[in-house]
C-alpha cells in the first residue's frame, strides 16, 4: 500500500497580543482577573492595587466592601515576561462598588400595616435611576402596593451588579370580626 503517512496539521494563527480582562466589581465578592500572554512560557505577576498580588495568569481577588452607595478605585497591573525577552506591563484603574443601601420600605414613623387600606412600600432610601428592583411579588418598580398581611422582600441591584436585600412583615392589625 502506498500513500502519505498520517500527520497532524496545525495552522499558525499568529501570536496573540498580551492582554488582561477583569470582571466582577463588587466589594466582598471575588473579582476575576484573566491574563493573556503570547506563549505558554509566559509568566504573570498581578498587583491588585491594595497590597495583594498573584503569580498565575488567572486569579481571583476579593476587595473590601466600600460603605453602601460608595466606590473605591484600585490601580491594577499585570506584568507578563518570558525568557525570550518579553516584558510587558499592562495597567487599568478599576472601581469596586459597595452594595446599594438596604431598603427601609416605609418613611420614618409610618407602621407597615394594612389597617386602613392598601399600603405603598418603597425601596427607600433613594429612587436612584441606576438601580433595578426585584420584589418578591415579581414586580420590578421602585414601589409596590400591598393589601394583605404578608412577608415581602426586595432585591436592589446597582449599575456594578452589587445587590442588597431586605424583607418586611406587613401586619393586618384589624380586629377579627366573628
Amino acid at each position: 500500500r502506498l500513500g502519505l503517512p498520517n500527520f497532524i496539521q496545525e495552522i499558525f494563527t499568529g501570536t496573540p497580543e498580551p492582554a488582561m480582562n477583569i470582571t466582577a466589581f463588587c466589594g466582598g465578592l471575588p473579582t476575576i482577573f484573566e491574563g493573556v500572554g503570547t506563549d505558554q512560557i509566559d509568566e504573570c505577576q498581578w498587583s491588585f492595587g491594595d497590597g495583594f498580588s498573584a503569580t498565575t495568569p488567572n486569579a481571583e481577588h476579593t476587595y473590601p466592601i466600600p460603605p453602601p452607595g460608595t466606590t473605591q478605585d484600585y490601580f491594577v497591573t499585570l506584568r507578563i515576561t518570558n525568557r525570550c525577552g518579553l516584558d510587558v506591563l499592562l495597567s487599568e484603574t478599576i472601581t469596586i462598588s459597595g452594595p446599594p443601601p438596604n431598603p427601609t420600605f416605609v418613611p420614618p414613623g409610618q407602621q407597615p400595616t394594612v389597617c386602613n387600606g392598601p399600603l405603598t412600600l418603597q425601596a427607600l432610601p433613594a429612587n436612584d435611576p441606576t438601580f433595578t428592583y426585584l420584589w418578591s411579588t415579581g414586580e420590578t418598580t421602585f414601589s409596590v402596593q400591598v393589601d394583605r398581611q404578608q412577608i415581602i422582600g426586595v432585591t436592589i441591584t446597582n449599575a456594578a451588579g452589587c445587590t442588597s436585600f431586605g424583607d418586611l412583615l406587613i401586619a393586618d392589625n384589624r380586629p377579627v370580626v366573628e
